[in-house]
């Protein structure tokens, strides 16, 4: 290939690329959204659909994700293909991030008193073997608003810069249309 690499980049190389793209976070995910907006539908089909999977990746439902993503995406008409990738936000460098705020606000949610949880720093390998469903109830009430934010935060920004973007594409291709038309031969410009 003319523009292939020299040499394939070892597993550390493009383990580190992925987490910190060579031309930048802020590009990386500039272009992201640009492919989002270049996708088919309408703004709220595919916002919705990344908002869905970013909210999914806040609850502690592992392993029931993809299940959920793609049951409520049919429910609510919107990208099952986008809310399965941002499911993948939830990965096992974020996983602890997330489940000591869903925690920890299930804890303030709760009150510590009326439930008996204990704080974070003495959860123990035993309390968690023994008693671990019990936290199952602060996971899911501390999820459930860090989700709704989650869903409302993405949504609505990404549902503008998607209508923008496809409106300016829609535009370009008409005066791209428009001045093909014009030098059409035989034809008279006006």
């Amino acid at each position: 290939m003319l523009f292939a690499r020299s040499r394939r980049p070892g597993f550390w190389e493009r383990t580190r690329m992925a987490v910190l793209p060579r031309t930048g976070l802020r590009r990386a995910m500039r272009y992201r959204i640009q492919r989002i907006g270049r996708m088919g539908g309408s703004p709220h089909y595919l916002a919705g659909g990344v908002a869905l999977g970013v909210a999914l990746a806040l609850t502690p439902w592992f392993g029931l994700h993809f299940m959920i993503a793609v049951v409520l995406a049919r429910v609510l008409r919107v990208s099952a293909p986008l809310a399965l990738a941002f499911t993948l936000l939830n990965n096992p460098w974020t996983l602890p991030l997330v489940l000591i705020a869903d925690y920890q606000l299930g804890r303030l949610i709760l009150g510590d008193s009326a439930v008996g949880l204990p704080p974070l720093d003495s959860l123990t390998w035993n309390y968690l073997l023994h008693e671990g469903e019990a936290l199952l109830l602060p996971l899911t009430a501390g999820s459930t608003p860090l989700a709704v934010l989650g869903y409302f935060g993405v949504y609505w920004p990404l549902r503008r810069k998607v209508a923008r973007m496809q409106q300016d594409r829609r535009a370009r291709l008409d005066a791209r249309r428009t001045a093909a038309l014009a030098l059409e031969p035989g034809r008279m410009v006006v």
